[in-house]
């Protein structure tokens, strides 16, 4: 019996460790991860076009990576507006798979295994989110093409509805896991309590 109890410690260490590794995850994700990935999604845009590129990547330390591609080939005004589009797309998307992914574990009773995957989802949802308090980049680029530029400032707008969207996600997500976290704390305080008498007897 007192082996069986023994088992069940540890769940609260396994929920600290998930939180850290979940936090390291966002700011990989932010800062490096999705960046590559939204430069990646262009060159798959302009490898299937043909079109001739260079690119350079670059880091900051407020913004991670970013790239430039220089284009030496035309590929036409919808090509222009998904390679432009592909990148900030592709991580929302992700972003949100990873959401709904993460919900459905915590929701099946996986609570610290869903920490990673719902701050890694965050990552990929924040990344994409900056472009839309941008004044220059793809969304802006996408405008102009568009001649619509007096409708920029509709972008921060969309930017922080997203922004606040990933807000209450995390506040959904973190309020469950703490809640968790309390409750197995004080179980396992419990099984400790129980398992001095027992061994003090």
């Amino acid at each position: 019996m007192e082996k069986t109890l023994r088992q069940g410690l540890g769940k609260k260490r396994q929920y600290e460790i998930s939180a850290v590794q979940g936090f390291i995850s966002l700011i990989l994700v932010m800062y490096i991860i999705a960046p590559l990935l939204h430069e990646f999604l262009h060159l798959i845009v302009l490898k299937i076009t043909g079109c001739l590129y260079t690119i350079d990547l670059g880091f900051k330390w407020y913004a991670g990576i970013y790239g430039r591609v220089e284009l030496f080939s035309s590929i036409g005004f919808i090509g222009t507006i998904i390679l432009l589009g592909i990148g900030i797309l592709g991580n929302l998307f992700l972003g949100s798979a990873l959401f709904i992914h993460g919900r459905r574990m915590r929701l099946s009773g996986m609570h610290a295994e869903s920490n990673v995957i719902a701050f890694t989802g965050l990552g990929f949802f924040l990344n994409p989110t900056s472009y839309f308090f941008s004044r220059s980049g793809d969304l802006m680029n996408i405008l102009n093409l568009m001649h619509a530029l007096d409708m920029s400032f509709l972008l921060p707008v969309v930017g922080f509805f997203m922004f606040l969207l990933a807000l209450i996600y995390l506040y959904e997500h973190s309020s469950h896991i703490i809640e968790e976290y309390r409750r197995i704390r004080l179980i396992e305080k419990e099984i400790e309590y129980f398992l001095y008498d027992i061994n003090s007897k």
